[in-house]
């Protein structure tokens, strides 16, 4: 009966925003509410009375957790649209963003993608040359934490694959609508890709190659095909196809990996277990963890300084992390919690109901900000960055301080090195829209 009810609410909720608020299914509401559906897709299997992490969560010993998760999750999203109602017309925040609809250099976008591949080279030599072996330097990156405390540089390869593949789609789309653009210059900015998208398989992360691959092809669909959905569908099931054969590879080939049962392995390898854990959280806040009043968001505050500035900085800045490790002493990583969670044990139901109305806020000014989304696959795809890794796929969460360091500020400089008019100086080709 429980899982009925979080089952139906998921459902009512994110059918409600696709139906009523969204305007398209792509546009900044609607690619959120992707994001929050496939989040929440677990609920179905709860239905048959599987979860991936049964070492620790029951159906039936949760089953309080998931009309109480239902109600935080209802409520989260009522005021998330009312946001996006809301400041429909109000644009209060746009120039948080940074304007990718003038004209920019070729050359100068061409430059920053190699300058950044050079730099996503050497981060993942360096591995590769304390092993000698592609698949030792995975364990070294992934299991080891060969990049403790130095993560940021990870980020010159996922900026690296990011930019390259935007840059890609966006080079595809202007030459099948009639801009002059020699073939062979596509073909370099796919060789850049492929590389970046090596080097990121080498820093063990599946997130750095699928979302790329996912933002590109629905940037295409969106500003290029008549018919959007169909392309999308059987992009969606090639990159499932895909996210198996890399954790597969990882299984394979890569020490400390596990392999489960099938059911398993594909709800592991999807990060189903995000919800069950998310669930056991709901359940045992104010039992086995308690939170203090804005903790979370504080020691996310905490995460812009670097370690080697504050040592004594809190070992975990996400929620899951102190989670997980308060019930599994000793374990790796953590289980992500779900923004709603966070606003809902920081700070009651009136977090609950803050968090929501910020993030439909925040959609509306990216919707505002790249409002050209269907015509400009740049701008579309920079959009969606924005919206996974700052907005996150369930909301704006303690990360949203961090993640607007490492992604809206390095996009505002890559923007500002790129304007046309410094391309000007250096060459009369700038790209100009057909």
């Amino acid at each position: 009966m429980h899982e009925i009810m979080l089952f139906i609410t998921v459902i009512c909720v994110v059918g409600f925003g696709f139906l009523v608020v969204a305007k398209r299914p792509f546009d900044a509401m609607g690619f959120f509410l992707c994001f929050v559906a496939y989040r929440h897709l677990p609920s179905i299997f709860y239905l048959f009375g599987f979860s991936g992490e049964s070492a620790f969560f029951d159906n039936v010993r949760h089953s309080s957790a998931m009309v109480e998760m239902a109600l935080i999750f209802m409520v989260f999203m009522v005021f998330t649209y009312l946001g996006y109602i809301v400041f429909n017309r109000v644009r209060f925040g746009q120039s948080l963003f940074p304007d990718y609809s003038a004209p920019k250099s070729d050359l100068l976008i061409l430059a920053g993608i190699i300058t950044l591949t050079i730099c996503a080279f050497i981060v993942a030599w360096i591995p590769i040359q304390q092993t000698g072996d592609i698949f030792e330097a995975i364990n070294l990156v992934r299991n080891l934490d060969f990049y403790e405390g130095l993560n940021v540089l990870k980020k010159f390869i996922q900026f690296a694959t990011l930019l390259s593949s935007a840059y890609i789609v966006d080079l595809i789309v202007r030459k099948r609508r009639g801009a002059h653009i020699d073939t062979k210059f596509i073909g370099l900015i796919a060789v850049l890709l492929i590389l970046n998208l090596f080097f990121s398989f080498i820093m063990g992360g599946k997130g750095f190659i699928i979302w790329p691959l996912a933002f590109m092809a629905i940037a295409y669909a969106v500003c290029a095909t008549k018919k959007p959905m169909q392309f999308i569908s059987l992009t969606c099931l090639a990159l499932v196809v895909l996210v198996l054969s890399l954790q597969f590879t990882r299984i394979i080939f890569v020490k400390e990996a596990s392999i489960k049962d099938p059911i398993s392995y594909l709800y592991g390898a999807l990060h189903f277990d995000v919800m069950d854990g998310n669930l056991i959280f709901i359940d045992t806040l104010g039992t086995l963890h308690d939170e203090e009043t804005g903790e979370t968001f504080a020691n996310g505050l905490a995460g812009v300084v670097p370690r080697f500035l504050w040592p004594d900085k809190p070992v975990q800045i996400t929620a899951g992390g102190d989670f997980k490790e308060s019930l599994l002493p000793g374990s790796r990583g953590g289980w992500p919690v779900f923004a709603y969670n966070q606003w809902f044990s920081s700070f009651g139901w009136l977090g609950v109901i803050t968090g929501g109305f910020l993030t439909g806020w925040l959609l509306r000014q990216i919707q505002a900000k790249y409002s050209q989304m269907t015509r400009d696959p740049f701008s579309t795809y920079i959009s969606y960055i924005l919206i996974l890794y700052v907005v996150s796929p369930t909301g704006i969460n303690n990360g949203i301080f961090i993640n607007y360091i490492f992604f809206v500020i390095p996009l505002f400089i890559f923007q500002f090195l790129t304007q046309a008019r410094w391309g000007r100086l250096l060459t009369p080709t700038v790209r100009n829209e057909v």
